[in-house]
């Protein structure tokens, strides 16, 4: 009987195992996960690295050392190409994208040897969106006043959005495709990270959400509206490319990982 009642704890065990999370296969204890912010210290890319950087140490498995590294140059293009180059696959090496960094892929710039479609998107964190107008077409002056914005309200303000030649190959049309709110501030990991190193990252910024501290954080110094995880995220970068889709790799308790979810105000 004895014997009976210990494989039936060992079996429940096992299945219990068998249905725990993948993002619980990830262990980062003693390890050093580094933030790269290819920006200079005290921009908008750095202050949220810095924000979330006692967060993370206490949502990743293992509690891990994290640690925030400056690396400027070439409005963001040059510390992304060393990182793709040499970031490590294993959940301890993260990348703050901005707009600054996927803007000068979408024109082709030579400086440019990485692709966003390559990279692992984990979450982005829409902000407030800014809205450039030309008063010649709008008709509109003193846009910046609240005058100004309401006269805009009723203004079509993307009149020649159907116009000929102006379409999903313009490249204008795919930058202002790239500059959606969702892609204003992105946490990345590099090419070639494994789905559970992937779902524990996306599991981690999920459990950020429920933290009231870091929510109000979020809203008042980082001025984000939501999380927007990594289908809506990969959306938005093959809005720019022909690459194949990549699969978000599911979370167990959230769905898909496309998921967004509106800060509360």
């Amino acid at each position: 009987m004895a014997v009976r009642r210990y494989l039936t704890r060992l079996v429940a065990s096992a299945a219990a195992l068998a249905v725990l999370s993948p993002a619980c296969a990830l262990d980062l204890s003693g390890e050093k996960v580094t933030i790269l912010v290819p920006f200079g210290e005290g921009g908008g890319s750095d202050t949220l690295a810095r924000f979330l950087q006692p967060y993370l140490k206490e949502a990743l498995p293992g509690h891990p050392n994290v640690v925030v590294l400056n690396k400027p140059g070439g409005g963001s293009v040059t510390g992304v190409n060393g990182w793709v180059g040499s970031a490590k696959t294993d959940g301890t090496d993260i990348l703050v994208g901005s707009t600054s960094t996927w803007v000068p892929f979408v024109f082709g710039s030579e400086t440019v040897k990485y692709d966003p479609n390559d990279m692992r998107p984990v979450v982005g964190f829409p902000r407030l969106g800014v809205f450039y107008t030309n008063p010649e077409r709008t008709k509109v002056t003193g846009a910046s006043s609240a005058e100004g914005v309401e006269k805009l309200r009723s203004t079509r303000i993307l009149k020649g959005a159907n116009a000929p030649r102006f379409g999903p190959d313009d490249r204008t049309y795919q930058v202002m495709h790239y500059l959606r709110p969702n892609l204003a501030k992105s946490i990345m990991l590099p090419p070639g990270t494994p789905e559970d190193v992937v779902d524990a990252h996306v599991a981690a910024f999920k459990t950020l959400e429920d933290d009231p501290a870091c929510v109000d954080g979020m809203t008042n110094q980082i001025q984000a509206r939501s999380f927007v995880y990594c289908d809506d995220m990969g959306a938005a970068f093959r809005g720019a490319s022909a690459r194949p889709r990549a699969r978000c790799p599911a979370v167990p308790g959230g769905g898909r990982g496309g998921r967004q979810r509106r800060i509360p105000r």
